[in-house]
């Protein structure tokens, strides 16, 4: 029998919904398959509440928290899951607070625990050696994660680990900086349009990648039977990020298309069966030869004889691409998606999206993400102020924002930081944000 507070058992549509006891937080355990499986998971969850080995949810450890959020990570199919275990057991399971409530750690905790990993040796092959940047990275996206469920689970009201980066040379900057991004502007939009130095699919690619804002690895794996142009609902269907995956955040999604993006994705599939006349895979995206894209931007392999060896090497095609259309900045194919979101935000298409609404088109977990678009709202708040009259005269010029329009651009500048930086709540891949 079932007591109250212990935990329950929901019906769902994709199975049966699995809650935690009252003292952890009520925490989501998964959905199953069976009743029996979830009876089983909610069987086991209370044996260990019973036995002592979780503590309430208000002084829960470091380590208690991390070892349940890798659990849960891994009943939801994250990729890499093998990779974060390991470098939570080396790396974060001796942190200097690994043993302290949730609720207690401070920012000057995760400083010293960051200190601690840029002075640490690696444990490999390779000879004596510092830990690499990209493994401090990781380390902290990992332990982001932990404290957003502790956001979750109610057990703290902030997480720790914002305003914190790891520097060029393993350096530890109090700033709130994570990553650099950018985002190609209206003209350059306008210029990459008209570019003709280069084939007409790599131009639609690119183009296809602003107007839907998908991830690099949803356009390598989206599948013909997912896009959909016709009728009154175009849109795509987002179904994997990686070969037979879910895309990042674990859930697929829907994602309508502009009408821009409707003609450029039509265009795409007639200049699709000249560019891959094969494609026994029926992929969206494929490479010539019909075979699945690996992970990374699009490269050309270059054949070279030195010191009397040939010798095989790669050169990233989206620079040469971009430099067509006179664009000679570093910029990543990742921000592409970053081009869609803030030209959304901007207002640049159209209408001005709001945060929430390019949250749920991007297939953001939390909108906390998607506001580091928020500062290109900046132009409408002084577009808004110079079309306002002289205060107390009552008057508003013809063609002004009316004070509810002033108010919603105001609050979606509330809590932003830096132009151009990744928030700390990005995912788990260093270059592809959280974003």
């Amino acid at each position: 029998m079932m007591k109250q507070g212990e935990g329950s058992i929901t019906k769902v549509a994709s199975g049966f919904w699995v809650r935690g006891a009252r003292a952890l937080g009520r925490p989501s355990l998964g959905v199953y398959p069976t009743e029996a499986e979830a009876r089983g998971v909610l069987d086991h969850a209370r044996h260990e509440l019973a036995s002592g080995e979780y503590e309430t949810a208000g002084g829960m450890t470091f380590v208690k928290l991390g070892e349940r959020v890798l659990a849960d990570r891994e009943l939801c199919g994250v990729r890499g899951i093998a990779s974060e275990r390991r470098r939570f057991n080396r790396h974060l399971s001796d942190a200097p607070f690994a043993s302290d409530p949730v609720a207690a750690i401070t920012p000057q905790d995760i400083l010293q625990l960051l200190r601690q990993l840029a002075a640490k040796t690696a444990a490999d092959k390779r000879g004596r050696r510092r830990l690499s940047k990209h493994t401090v990275q990781r380390c902290m996206s990992l332990c982001s994660v932990i404290f957003a469920e502790a956001l979750t689970l109610g057990i703290r009201p902030d997480n720790p680990c914002a305003g914190l980066r790891v520097g060029k040379r393993l350096r530890v900057a109090e700033e709130d900086v994570t990553e650099k991004w950018d985002f190609l502007r209206l003209e350059e939009q306008r210029a990459n349009r008209r570019m003709r130095r280069h084939p007409e699919w790599a131009r639609l690619m690119i183009q296809i990648a602003w107007l839907t804002g998908l991830r690099q690895g949803e356009m390598w794996n989206l599948e013909l039977r997912d896009v959909h142009v016709e009728g009154a609902r175009p849109h795509i269907f987002v179904r994997f990020g990686s070969k037979g995956h879910a895309p990042k955040n674990g859930k697929t999604r829907r994602v309508p298309l502009l009408p821009e993006a409707v003609a450029t994705v039509k265009s795409w599939l007639v200049e699709l069966k000249k560019y891959a006349p094969k494609n026994p895979t029926r992929l969206a995206f494929p490479g010539p030869t019909g075979a699945r894209r690996q992970p990374g931007a699009p490269e050309r392999s270059v054949r070279k004889i030195l010191k009397g060896k040939r010798t095989c090497g790669k050169i990233e095609l989206l620079p040469v691409w971009l430099l067509a259309a006179g664009i000679t900045r570093s910029f990543r194919w990742h921000d592409l998606r970053h081009t869609c979101g803030s030209s959304l935000v901007a207002g640049w298409w159209g209408r001005r999206w709001s945060l929430l609404e390019v949250r749920d088109l991007l297939g953001h977990r939390d909108v906390s993400v998607t506001q580091k678009y928020a500062h290109l709202a900046e132009s409408e708040l002084d577009r808004a102020a110079r079309n306002t009259s002289q205060v107390g005269s009552g008057r508003v010029m013809e063609g002004g924002p009316s004070p509810s329009s002033i108010a919603a651009i105001t609050n979606d500048l509330l809590s932003v930081g830096p132009v151009g930086l990744e928030p700390t709540t990005y995912g788990l891949k260093v270059r592809s944000s959280t974003n």
